[in-house]
């Protein structure tokens, strides 16, 4: 996936499908928005892809979770900004429900990671009007795992035990959120 330069796509990419996988594997009904391998769609046809669904299935039946990985620059050199942050728009509602149940997996399945949050709306994540989350007719997040313009965090990032916590924490903080709206 890396080949000797880190390429956020491609790392997206691998995180996404194996959180997809892996829900189905549990018997939930999750769907790549991004199928293409190595084709950027513009962030209006992914908008438009998860409002279709959206539209078919209900969307209090629906959620998004972008998958990203931080730069910081231009990428070519080191730099010190480092750790994870998720994103919701500014607000509450049921995006920062669902931003909170996955911060709190990535905070029990990476301790040592730097988590980078804002609580001055008393939750932990930050807030944007990303458009892809601004846009989306569902609970919408958008997560940076970390940045592969620090040293220390693309070692991680690259590590299968950073990468398995970064599923994990999407799969089980998604699955959370599913069992907290099925309970209210």
């Amino acid at each position: 996936c890396y080949k000797g330069r880190f390429r956020e796509a491609l790392f997206n990419r691998v995180i996404a499908k194996e959180v997809v996988s892996i829900l189905k594997d549990y018997g939930y009904d999750a769907r790549m928005i991004v199928t293409e391998e190595t084709e950027d769609i513009a962030l209006s046809t992914r908008v438009k892809r998860v409002n279709d669904i959206c539209k078919k299935v209900g969307a209090g039946n629906v959620l998004l979770v972008s998958i990203h990985a931080n730069a910081n620059g231009y990428g070519n050199e080191w730099n010190s900004a480092c750790g994870w942050e998720i994103y919701t728009t500014p607000g509450q509602n049921n995006s920062d429900i669902l931003a909170t149940f996955i911060f709190n997996r990535m905070k029990r399945n990476a301790p040592s990671l730097k988590m980078r949050t804002d609580y001055t709306d008393k939750d932990p994540d930050k807030e944007s009007n990303f458009y892809i989350i601004k846009n989306a007719n569902c609970p919408a997040c958008l997560t940076e795992n970390c940045f592969y313009t620090n040293k220390n965090d693309l070692i991680w990032l690259t590590s299968e035990i950073g990468q398995q916590a970064i599923v994990r924490s999407h799969v089980e903080g998604i699955i959370d959120f599913i069992n907290y709206k099925s309970s209210v």
